[in-house]
């Protein structure tokens, strides 16, 4: 199993052509079918059939194809942390992150790494399931910030806890449960609740469940932070935010914070990274401010 045929199978997975992939590479056509037939011949099983719409992948080469994409980047990491080490430059590290992290931690974050690894390059994605999970398997990421998720998501992913949060719930000023005292007053109003894409409406659910409160009846699940913010401040929606991010934006978009008497969950932001990986110099750093400068934030 080469590098070289690694390539060209990933490439006619993408494009379900060999005529595609050759050019993509770019390489000639018997080239590639070469360099297939060989990982065929290496493997001892079929990894695509042909037929008169194109190439699809077998069984196995479904199966081969994200082992495939990690095996390439695992060696486009091996390769940039050496040249790192050479001359300080090359490395690039892929981090995704929640909307509320990225508004919140992460700039500080960015300052301390940047000045630590001035060279580095960095690949900001947001953290949206289930493609954020897709990308760390198959190595385009190297790390997911995440917040709501406090346990195993998938085997091969480890999911390590960093800080927590404290939660608020949160209206457009003039809503007209705005300063409600009680959870009690708000069972049966409108939620946006934030999902995180590991479990529908997490935080918002326990808030109810956590003082011994039905949960409400009208929820509506929301994946996007910016999607969020723009209904509530327009419409009577309640939601339920992290308090640094409340601190942070709501005077932005003419949102406040309920003064309720009782005490919220609060979310947890942990960091999901491949079992079977080991990370890269630094993207180890990246890791090791985001912990140190969490427990401060905690």
């Amino acid at each position: 199993m080469k590098y070289h045929q690694l390539r060209c199978f990933l490439a006619i997975a993408q494009y379900s052509s060999i005529r595609a992939a050759a050019r993509s590479l770019p390489l000639s056509q018997p080239a590639v079918t070469k360099s297939l037939r060989e990982l065929e011949e290496d493997l001892g099983v079929p990894l695509v059939v042909r037929s008169v719409s194109g190439i699809r992948l077998t069984e196995f080469g479904e199966a081969f194809r994200l082992r495939a994409s990690s095996l390439i980047e695992d060696g486009r990491r091996a390769r940039e942390e050496l040249q790192m080490i050479r001359d300080g430059s090359g490395t690039t590290v892929s981090i995704a992150v929640s909307s509320t992290v990225a508004l919140t931690l992460l700039p500080k974050v960015l300052i301390a790494f940047r000045k630590a690894y001035p060279r580095a390059k960095l690949s900001l994605w947001e953290d949206v399931q289930p493609s954020t999970l897709n990308r760390l398997r198959d190595g385009t990421l190297d790390l997911v910030v995440s917040q709501g998720v406090n346990a195993p998501v998938e085997p091969d992913v480890s999911v390590n806890s960093l800080y927590t949060l404290p939660s608020i719930v949160g209206a457009r000023a003039d809503h007209p449960l705005a300063r409600s005292r009680s959870l009690k007053n708000l069972i049966g109003a409108d939620w946006l609740l934030p999902s995180s894409g590991h479990e529908a409406h997490g935080v918002g659910e326990q808030i109810f469940a956590a003082n011994g409160l039905p949960i409400p009846m009208s929820i509506t699940s929301c994946y996007s932070l910016s999607v969020a913010l723009g209904i509530i401040k327009r419409m009577d929606y309640l939601s339920v935010f992290a308090e640094p991010l409340a601190k942070a934006e709501f005077r932005h978009h003419g949102l406040k914070a309920l003064p309720l008497r009782e005490s919220l969950p609060p979310s947890t932001v942990s960091v999901l990274r491949r079992r079977d990986s080991r990370l890269t110099m630094a993207a180890g750093a990246f890791l090791e401010i985001l912990e140190r400068l969490g427990r401060a934030e905690s």
